[in-house]
């Protein structure tokens, strides 16, 4: 039994339903190592941060998103040079899009507490900052194309922040309580 035919662009896709059965079931696997996967890196990033001292939001900034952030680095740099610079931009708003809701959403919505702490100035600092960061591109786009220009004012608003972030020492510093 073969179900209907989806056409994505000129690419014509006939599942069948055992095709179905396991392509769904590859993915509710890859779902789960995923899912593993992320507990096992907030232990590690947990444990950093706590051997080094230093406030948990500074560590995930880092690693995290540093790491988070490198496919879709290579997916502008690669659409860029294959001549399709919008697939980067495409690509970024809506990762961004699902960054800021569903998975804030689900931080919150599975947290033990039921809330996230967001006490502190590096923390009230950063989201008002995530969110003239996000609201840039928007705005340097209202000419109708991003420039190499625009792209210049973008990476200087990043190293500002990176600057501010490690300006002072206090965001680091972190005082834990001894476990018994």
């Amino acid at each position: 039994m073969c179900l209907p035919a989806y056409s994505l662009s000129r690419v014509v896709i006939h599942f069948s339903l055992m095709e179905l059965v396991l392509y769904g079931g590859m993915f509710l696997g890859s779902a789960a190592i995923l899912y593993l996967s992320g507990e096992w890196v907030v232990r590690g990033l947990m444990h950093l941060s706590r051997h080094l001292g230093i406030r948990e939001f500074v560590v995930a900034f880092f690693v995290m998103a540093a790491a988070a952030s490198l496919p879709n680095l290579f997916v502008g740099l690669t659409s860029a040079l294959s001549g399709v610079p919008e697939l980067s931009l495409g690509d970024i708003f809506g990762n961004n899009l699902v960054a800021m809701t569903l998975a804030v959403a689900a931080g919150v919505l599975f947290s033990r507490r039921g809330s996230i702490e967001t006490r502190g100035r590096t923390i009230h600092t950063s989201m008002l900052f995530a969110a003239a960061a996000a609201m840039l591109p928007v705005l340097l786009i209202a000419d109708g194309e991003l420039s190499r220009f625009d792209g210049v004012i973008l990476m200087g608003l990043f190293l500002i922040y990176i600057y501010w972030l490690l300006g002072m020492s206090d965001r680091f510093s972190r005082t834990y309580k001894q476990s018994k």
